[in-house]
């Protein structure tokens, strides 16, 4: 338990340093930078609290990709411009309490988010030897990284050449967040990596969190914004396109 403990004292004072960001920027999307970083710093605070092997060096290899690129893509997207999340304005308009001491706890309920998030790897500091099931889940790890990281650029390249449109290109034509979808799929391998372990399927927790704020808080906030700026168009993309798992074969 003393890992968690460490892990929450780092993981809060890194959302502390980004709430005071926010209070100087006035822009509360730099949480979202933060969220890959603290899920990353978690996680690898736990396999360097351990005794290293190749297959646990591996996944923290997969881990570290997919934080880094994560949260460099945030940056420069979404930080960097300095204007105000959407979604987060919505979010805040429901609070009874005043934004500022809203965002604080906001940020600092997501870091406890990030903790669980990051919980596979508590499993993953336990492996000592590859398995059928310890690959498969390495692959699907970065299956996932890879994926979300098209789906990103996609995205990127589509508004350049198309601002204002739906993006309904690419992998975007099969999901409309194949992004969040891949971003599952990444902490669904490590939850499989670590399924061969003494209560390895805990570690399910992870993923399980994760499509539940994918699917019932993130996506609708985004849809709904999505509507709201684009109308009709965005309404027939969700007629035709499902929401999150791919649709790979059409009728």
């Amino acid at each position: 338990m003393s890992i968690f403990f460490e892990n929450w004292l780092f993981v809060s004072l890194i959302m502390l340093i980004a709430w005071l960001i926010f209070l100087r920027t006035k822009n509360p999307g730099i949480v979202d930078m933060c969220w890959p970083t603290v899920i990353t710093t978690s996680g690898l605070l736990i396999i360097f609290n351990t005794p290293n092997t190749s297959i646990q060096l591996i996944l923290s290899g997969l881990l570290l990709i997919w934080g880094s690129r994560l949260a460099l893509h945030l940056l420069i997207t979404r930080v960097s411009l300095n204007t105000p999340e959407k979604r987060y304005v919505t979010l805040s308009k429901k609070w009874r309490l005043p934004p500022t001491l809203g965002f604080l706890l906001h940020f600092q309920f997501q870091g406890i988010l990030a903790i669980i998030i990051s919980s596979p790897f508590y499993f993953i500091s336990q492996l000592s030897h590859y398995s059928l099931t310890t690959v498969i889940g390495a692959l699907i790890a970065l299956l996932g990284i890879i994926g979300e990281a098209i789906s990103d650029r996609q995205l990127h390249q589509f508004k350049k050449n198309h601002p204002g449109k739906v993006c309904n290109a690419g992998l975007w034509l099969i999901s409309r967040h194949p992004n969040y979808f891949f971003d599952w799929l990444t902490w669904m391998g490590f939850a499989v990596a670590a399924l061969t372990l003494p209560l390895g399927y805990l570690s399910l927790a992870s993923p399980g969190l994760l499509l539940f704020l994918m699917l019932k808080i993130t996506g609708p906030i985004t849809e709904t914004a999505s509507i709201k700026s684009r109308g009709k168009a965005y309404l027939d993309y969700q007629k035709k396109t499902p929401m999150f798992f791919p649709r790979i074969f059409k009728r």
